[in-house]
């Protein structure tokens, strides 16, 4: 299944890979290849949406200017000026798409990308506008490109006579690569876009990156902006655009071209050679200028080489971070770009890092303005890198802004809270997109919000069924925050469109249409021009009366959450809307922060021991924050343990607006060998803003030890499995991302390249009663020990080769009351032959010396076998071969490269004993008590941990084998889990160790009896390389177990293998060749050897 479960799980650290980049102006980059780990391309590098992006054939072709119509009304306001099915307009920044001047009218200018269907085909800039004067909006609007071309990533700017300059990338019909392309309408308000250039092939091809070979150079995504000086001379287009390589993990040049005149100017040239100003790794480069000569590029990229060399350089120094571990800079040239001051890197993290103190550093979204004096506004996402990390935490973010007459960074929005129920999806922080204007003297920030924890809104989510769940399932609503000191204070960020749309299914029309309101941008400078009734004027959420004055605001009103090319939610015609914006004054109120956000791990403390950690409040709002704090503890094992110091109110707003305090835990009564989870908040209290909380989550315990993610990999492939070692298993940490390449999938050789991990989730499972009480412990669905059910690790051993046992992964851990230790290995063959398949190993003894019965011991996955719509699975079992599988759907409805129900997934149970010094017991005649699959709507959807352990309990109690079956034609197929109960009555002894084994299996392309070969093999390989002896093959032939091979062996066999008759007691017993399964050439051996005078069958 695809879904989230809300935890405060710990980050790991996530592996490998160094790359470092040198990059000097107008050379050549220069790069050091890289060792890249697959956890790291498929975690968190981002792929770039094309040229991946396959064309489906059949599909009609809607002329230019036709409007296909709008969805129907929502809640998100706006006027529709037009319509796409690509939704997905720019991976991080956007840039200006839309903008409004006054010539000889004044006239809203809008673009975008259009898309006229789900066929990936005559993508096109699109452009409309709105006439003032008439209050007529243009219609139908127009592409600017020819049918069969594929265009995209708009950018927009205008000349100083008001008409409309567009900017993207296009690919020709007859051409076979991608060019930035720049379009002029020929006179203001014509919509006839008759001139256009193109950035020459030389200056593309120039210092082409080495990955690319003898290929063409393509340089994409263009940020653009055209000013016009006082002379022919000083009319340029500044073009600034991005290097796109095969693997968007590479590092990749920025360029920026210059044009030198005018649209017609017959004598216009592009300077040569261009700019190759940084190497880079996110698309976050975007320019701006004035009429004055001034310009201003401004790009996110690596962290400098040395801290001795911050602007000049920059390198990635954090091994799988390359899209996150970056600086801001920027360059200025005031001689319309004809030389360049030194680039600054305003951010400087390598400060915070080498100080290990808490911060931000940016991501990919930022927006630029170069205000009315002149001068330069930079705003960015930033996400949240904690106290003792080298790696973001990618749930937690800001905005941040900077200016060259406020030259300190200031906090615009702070969004350090855990996520809701879903994730913003691919390039995206909770706040992303945002864009920067002024008016009135005021600076406004526009951005997208997913959800807001700190008002109780953790549901607007697509639902469950809608593909990429939960990644990119969440809605946005638009907010916006306001400046008047030229951003050294902002106020409180409010609501603008107010469109939750939770639990919205555009794909089955059940939920409705999502509200999913992306990609927005404003017009750079706000105006007092009225527009007519049809255009709607927007206040902020609680905003009343009106300036008179109105920035427009241009976005996508998503009907499928989610970017549609990154695997995220459906294919739906979205519209394109506009509405205007009061420019009204920011609400006057203080606005607490705190660093680090809360406590929580790793902060912990022994029994006995005091715990104090040093917190700051800082005041990000734009009056002074008074307060007083209440400590509250909810009820627990303890009382009295929260206490503090410092914290001195009031607190300044502007400049020196911080103050720290002292947090205590006192953990009085707690007694060593004893775990205790606390929690509470200091409650700081205001008359005008109410109850802020700074929460408290702290365990007690005499050691904490963090789970630790690993990776074993077979020889196929590889076929990757990521384990950690509290037990949890499959190619989905909930609070990172959900990773292809770590589910037993084929990631990199899969002819479907949005298939995703086949293992979502597991781990073990130990239940026991205590009274009444059900007590259980698992870490699937990513529960921890921070969780009520998760695992507590203890320690592990991390992957390695082992000889002929493969690549194995160790670890220990305890159940939640520590009487009982797990010690689980994994084993991955490095066997051609034999490498579909990871073998797993559960060492369960008393850790407390005593004995524990009536256990409840097994397995729970959940398996998302990829399927012609979402994780809907069919499956099935085979309780001879004790082997439980899931199956991907197929449809036969969508044009795909293999038939998705030739995708299999299973588990396999290969044999459990008892070991006590020399002696052991073979459980296996009994072993497993069942097995089942069911259907995740009614068993996991909704849980807050994934199971409702009351349910599982009786689940796994059933016994027996079992499948989900439906009535009902169209739920043939759902999202299932499966689980097997190795024992569901055990009574594990004070000494010895119960041994557990099973397999974990895949198929890519194949069938049933591809399946029934693997199940085999692990089988065989786990009996040759890491098993205990346990097997029940005492004679092979002896069919009938009687101790001599016979003439009655042959009968039995006979009737087993074609008149349904019974299987053999011992499996081993009727497969005389020894090949793993039972079939005609067993029957053929036994008769040679008995009738012939042939070989006797194999040993066992």
């Amino acid at each position: 299944m695809t879904r989230k479960i809300t935890s405060v799980a710990i980050l790991s650290l996530l592996l490998v890979a160094f790359l470092g980049v040198t990059v000097f102006a107008a050379s050549a980059p220069q790069q050091t290849k890289r060792t890249v780990d697959k956890q790291i391309n498929a975690s968190m590098q981002y792929a770039f949406p094309y040229p991946d992006e396959q064309s489906i054939p059949g599909s009609v072709r809607v002329q230019p200017g036709q409007q296909l119509g709008i969805a129907s009304p929502t809640a998100s306001p706006g006027l529709a000026v037009g319509n796409t099915f690509y939704d997905y307009q720019h991976n991080g920044r956007v840039g200006r798409m839309n903008e409004t001047r006054t010539g000889g009218k004044t006239i809203a200018h809008f673009s975008w990308m259009f898309l006229p269907s789900a066929a990936l085909v005559d993508r096109a800039a699109a452009y409309t506008q709105y006439d003032f004067s008439t209050q007529q909006l243009y219609s139908p609007f127009a592409t600017l490109q020819a049918t069969g071309d594929y265009a995209g990533y708009v950018n927009l700017d205008v000349t100083n006579d008001n008409r409309a300059v567009v900017t993207c990338h296009n690919q020709e019909a007859v051409d076979a690569h991608y060019d930035i392309e720049v379009y002029w309408d020929f006179m203001e308000g014509f919509v006839t876009f008759g001139y256009r250039d193109s950035v020459p092939a030389a200056l593309s091809q120039y210092a082409k990156q080495p990955q690319v070979g003898t290929d063409y150079n393509e340089v994409n995504w263009p940020s653009m902006a055209y000013v016009e000086g006082p002379t022919p001379g000083d009319t340029v287009t500044h073009v600034f655009g991005q290097a796109s390589l095969p693997e968007a993990g590479d590092p990749q040049a920025i360029y920026y071209f210059r044009r030198v005149g005018a649209m017609d100017d017959p004598a216009a040239t592009w300077d040569f050679p261009p700019k190759v100003v940084d190497t880079v790794h996110d698309i976050a480069q975007t320019v701006d200028g004035n009429d004055a000569g001034k310009t201003a590029l401004v790009w996110i990229a690596n962290v400098p080489c040395t801290d001795a060399d911050p602007d000049t350089a920059s390198c990635d120094e954090i091994a799988g971070a390359t899209q996150w571990n970056n600086d801001l800079y920027y360059q200025i040239s005031l001689d319309y770009g004809v030389t360049w001051q030194p680039r600054v890197n305003v951010t400087k993290s390598r400060i915070a890092q080498a100080a290990d103190i808490p911060h931000f550093q940016p991501y990919t979204d930022l927006g630029i303005l170069l205000d009315t004096q002149g001068d330069l506004h930079i705003i960015w996402g930033a996400a949240y890198w904690p106290t003792g990390s080298t790696l973001y935490v990618f749930s937690r973010s800001a905005i941040l802004h900077w200016s060259q007459d406020v030259p300190y960074i200031r906090t615009v929005v702070d969004a350090t809270w855990e996520p809701g129920d879903c994730f913003p999806g691919v390039w995206n922080l909770t706040v992303a997109k945002m864009s920067i204007s002024e008016c009135r003297n005021k600076f406004y920030v526009l951005f997208s919000q997913f959800n807001d924890r700190p008002n109780g809104v953790l549901t607007d989510c697509a639902t469950e069924s809608n593909p990429g769940y939960p990644d990119g399932a969440a809605n946005a609503d638009l907010y916006v925050s306001i400046s008047n000191d030229s951003g050294l204070t902002w106020d409180r960020a409010r609501n603008l469109t107010n469109s939750r749309t939770p639990g919205c299914d555009s794909a089955n029309g059940a939920g409705g249409p999502c509200d999913n309101d992306m990609w927005a941008t404003m017009a750079r400078f706000g105006d007092t021009h009225n527009a007519g009734a049809g255009v709607p004027v927007v206040l902020p959420a609680g905003a009343s009366g009106g300036s008179g004055f109105y920035l427009d605001v241009q976005y996508i009103n998503d009907h499928s959450a989610g970017g549609i090319v990154q695997d995220e939610g459906t294919w739906q015609n979205s519209d394109v809307k506009w509405f205007r914006m009061q420019c009204i004054d920011p609400v006057v109120a203080p606005n607490p922060v705190w660093s680090p956000p809360e406590i929580g791990f790793p902060a912990w403390t022994k029994a006995g021991v005091i715990f104090d950690s040093v917190v700051t409040l800082t005041n990000i709002g734009n009056t002074a924050y008074s307060f007083t704090i209440t400590p509250i503890m909810d009820a627990g094992p303890l009382s009295g343990w929260l206490s503090y110091t410092g914290f001195t109110s009031p607190v300044n707003s502007g400049l020196n607006n911080t103050t720290t305090g002292t947090v205590i835990v006192t953990p009085t009564g707690a007694v060593a060998g004893q775990i205790y989870h606390l929690t509470g908040r200091l409650r700081f209290v205001n008359a005008q803003i109410g109850n802020r909380d700074y929460e408290i989550d702290f365990i007690v315990a005499d050691t904490v030890v963090p789970p630790v993610f690993d990776t074993i990999a077979t020889a196929c492939t590889p076929l990757a499995l990521m384990v950690r070692s509290d037990g949890l298993f499959g190619g989905s940490d909930e609070n990172i991302q959900w990773y292809k390449g770590m589910g037993l999938d084929y990631y990199g050789v899969d002819c479907d390249t949005t298939a995703g991990p086949y293992i979502y989730s597991g781990s073990p499972v130990v239940m026991w009663l205590d009274g009444s009480d059900t007590v259980a412990n698992w870490t699937a669905f990513d529960n921890d020990y921070v969780t009520p059910f998760g695992f507590y690790p203890v320690s592990h051993v991390a992957a390695h080769a082992a000889g002929d046992s493969g690549q194995v992964f160790t670890s220990t851990f305890l159940v939640r009351d520590s009487s009982i230790a797990i010690e689980k290995t994994w084993f991955a063959p490095q066997v051609a032959d034999s490498c579909n398949f990871v073998v797993q190993r559960l060492k369960i003894y008393s850790n407390d010396g005593l004995a524990h019965n009536d256990l409840l011991i097994g397995e729970a996955v959940d398996w998302d076998i990829p399927s012609d719509t979402g994780s809907r699975n069919a499956s099935d079992f085979n309780s001879t071969l004790k082997l439980i599988w899931q199956q991907g759907a197929e449809y036969n409805d969508t044009l795909e490269c293999q038939n998705n129900d030739a995708r299999f997934g299973a588990m396999k149970f290969l044999g459990m004993a008892y070991v006590n010094g020399p002696t052991t017991t073979v459980l296996n005649s009994t072993a497993p008590f069942g097995a089942y699959t069911k259907d995740n709507p009614t068993y996991v959807y909704g849980n807050t941990y994934g199971f409702n352990k009351s349910q599982l309990w009786e689940n796994m109690k059933a016994g027996g084998w079992s499948k989900y079956t439906s009535t009902a034609p169209e739920s043939l197929y759902t999202d299932l889990h499966m689980a097997m109960t190795f024992d569901d009555d055990y009574d594990l002894a004070a000494t010895g160790a119960l041994y557990i084994y099973t397999a974990y299996m895949t198929v890519q392309n194949g069938t049933l009896a591809n399946l029934t070969t693997v199940a085999n093999k692990a089988q065989k390989w786990a009996e040759g390389h890491v098993m205990i002896p346990m097997g029940c093959c005492k004679l092979r032939g002896d069919f009938n177990n009687d101790g001599a091979v016979k003439v009655a062996d042959l009968t039995a066999l006979i009737n087993y293998l074609f008149r349904g008759g019974a299987a053999p007691s011992c499996l081993a017993h009727g497969d005389t060749n020894g090949d793993g399964t039972i079939k005609v050439a067993d029957l053929t051996l036994l008769i040679n050897y008995l009738f012939r005078g042939g070989p006797a069958p194999a040993a066992c």
